[in-house]
């Protein structure tokens, strides 16, 4: 009995100091190996995040494949552009695709973040991202994030009921992100204020917020009330929430 006071206590404490239950989200799969890895991602929903983000681009022949930078050199150690090699040879460097991407996520939220070229655009990217997670059945749990207003735009345009993030690293005027009728404005963690999160809330926004890992960060968006962290550090979210979940 005295241990499930204690437990009533400190969920009441929680509630009393502003503590959210955001969704937990892993950036990249979380650090929990190599980044935007379908193995990486199945390491990060066993842990028992919300969800996983990660980047899309467009293949050559129309595909969408999963990688962060716009060439493999980084992270596969391979000269290329993404958008001019084609599915079979991005996959053969390693680069997999979002249907692969999708499958090692599961039941958990995808944040699919629509990455466009330095130089041009991707067209059809956003239709083929939505055909993709229309396949999968997962369209009505993911979130789709941009920092490209044109991309989430679209993606509006061709399915309004769809979720969307504006991503923002610099101050934006969250008129912004209702005008592209997106549920989150998703700024960088910096930017988050008690002003900040009532304007949001006013306006009938979400606010999902990035990329926070220090624990003083973590536990100040917490008690703003966000309602999603992506972080490179799952496990230390997930350990400031347990009574939450």
């Amino acid at each position: 009995m005295k241990s499930i006071l204690r437990a009533l206590v400190a969920l009441l404490l929680l509630t009393a100091v502003g503590l959210a239950d955001p969704w937990v989200v892993a950036h990249r799969g979380g650090a929990l190996g190599p980044e935007n890895l379908p193995a990486t991602f199945a390491k990060a929903v066993a842990l028992g995040v919300d969800g996983v983000e990660f980047d899309v681009h467009l293949s050559r022949d129309g595909q969408v494949v999963v990688l962060h930078d716009h060439t493999l050199l980084r992270t596969f150690g391979r000269v290329g552009r993404v958008g001019e090699l084609t599915l079979a040879q991005l996959q053969a460097a390693g680069v997999p695709s979002l249907g692969e991407a999708l499958e090692a996520i599961g039941s958990a939220r995808p944040f699919v973040e629509i990455k466009q070229p330095p130089e041009g655009r991707y067209q059809g990217l956003e239709e083929a991202v939505l055909e993709e997670l229309k396949a999968h059945r997962c369209l009505d749990r993911a979130v789709i994030i941009s920092f490209d207003c044109q991309s989430l735009g679209r993606i509006h345009e061709l399915a309004p009921m769809a979720t969307t993030g504006l991503l923002f690293g610099r101050p934006e005027p969250l008129e912004q992100v209702v005008k592209l009728g997106a549920t989150y404005a998703a700024p960088h963690y910096g930017l988050v204020t008690k002003a900040f999160m009532e304007k949001a809330h006013r306006l009938g926004l979400k606010v999902s917020t990035w990329t926070v890992d220090d624990p003083a960060a973590l536990k100040a968006m917490l008690d703003l009330g966000v309602e999603a962290i992506t972080t490179n550090q799952p496990q230390r979210l997930l350990d400031l929430t347990p009574m939450t979940r």
